[in-house]
C-alpha cells in the first residue's frame, strides 16, 4: 500500500485538509484518512473519482508514477483564483448598487 505518500502529496499540493480533500472527492473523511495512512487499499472506483476530482492520474494515485502534473495544478489554481476574483467583483458591484 504505497499510495499513501502520493495521496498526501496530492492533497498537500491542493492546500486541503484531509476532511476537505475527502469531502471534495465524495469520501468519508475517516475512510480517506485510512487510505492516506496506508491502512487500507483504495478501490479502483475511488481512485478514479480522486483522479477525476483532482486532475491526477490513476497511475499517480497507485504510485505507478511519481509525477504530479504541476502545470495542470497551476492552471486549475489560476482558474479558481480568477473565478474567486470575478465573484468578489460581482459582490462589490451588488453592494455598491444597493448602497446608492
Amino acid at each position: 500500500m504505497a499510495h499513501e505518500n502520493n495521496l498526501y502529496a496530492l492533497r498537500f499540493s491542493k492546500h486541503l485538509t484531509q476532511k476537505q480533500f475527502a469531502e471534495e472527492a465524495g469520501i468519508h473523511p475517516g475512510v480517506y484518512s485510512r487510505y492516506e495512512r496506508g491502512e487500507t487499499d483504495i478501490p479502483l472506483s475511488v481512485a478514479k473519482r480522486i483522479a477525476e476530482t483532482f486532475n491526477a492520474s490513476i497511475d499517480y494515485i497507485a504510485c505507478l508514477s511519481s509525477e504530479i502534473d504541476y502545470e495542470t495544478i497551476a492552471e486549475n489554481s489560476d482558474m479558481v483564483k480568477r473565478a474567486e476574483i470575478e465573484e468578489l467583483k460581482r459582490r462589490i458591484e451588488q453592494l455598491e448598487e444597493s448602497i446608492s
